[in-house]
């Protein structure tokens, strides 16, 4: 397992040296050296489920005048979805993984502006993210696209509405988790933040 946890490492480095020292939504470019650096997580799946391999990380911009504050989130898969034709769904959920690590057992969701109204009409449109649940960042920003060779296809964006701080507000100390195509879940894994306790 070393092995491919180092393959992770390696690949994820390899996607930030080549952001450079700037990276841009829109017209508005991003310097990567005015990163937060208390607002670093990261989530490792660790190919005890489904041989599922992967890391995400997510990476705080406090904001400026120009510049609103935002989340770098980056997304590497190297082993376990190895079905090219399936689109496999992964959201924030709303509770950590059970220490018996049933996926069961994180609940629905993390949507703490109750986006969805559990009446059956939830939808995530791309071009409406404010009303998209917080925790749907396969709705917001597109599935995972398996690969023949467990190397998906690496997800990199920014996402302006997850946020750092609030006990009932904060994406920290959850959970993400990986859906088959018919919705099952098939990994989970703890978000766990890398820097000091945030301040509300």
């Amino acid at each position: 397992m070393s092995h491919l946890v180092l393959l992770l490492l390696a690949y994820f480095g390899s996607l930030l040296v080549n952001l450079a020292h700037a990276y841009s939504i829109g017209d508005i470019p991003f310097d990567l050296s005015t990163i937060d650096t208390n607002q670093q997580a990261i989530v490792e799946f660790v190919g005890t489920q489904n041989n599922i391999v992967a890391q995400i990380t997510f990476s705080g911009f406090s904001g400026s005048a120009t510049q609103k504050p935002t989340t770098l989130v980056n997304v590497v898969v190297v082993s376990g979805l190895t079905d090219p034709t399936v689109k496999y769904p992964y959201h924030i959920h709303q509770k950590p993984v059970p220490s018996d690590g049933n996926c069961t057992g994180t609940g629905p969701h993390f949507d703490p502006k109750f986006a969805n109204h559990g009446d059956g009409t939830y939808v995530c449109k791309p071009a409406d993210l404010a009303n998209c649940e917080e925790g749907d960042l396969s709705g917001k920003w597109g599935p995972l696209i398996g690969a023949k060779n467990g190397l998906v296809t690496p997800q990199l964006y920014f996402d302006e509405y997850l946020n750092w701080k609030g006990e009932t507000t904060s994406f920290l100390h959850r959970s993400i988790v990986i859906h088959n195509q018919q919705g099952t879940r098939i990994a989970c894994a703890n978000i766990t933040h890398l820097g000091s306790p945030i301040k509300d």
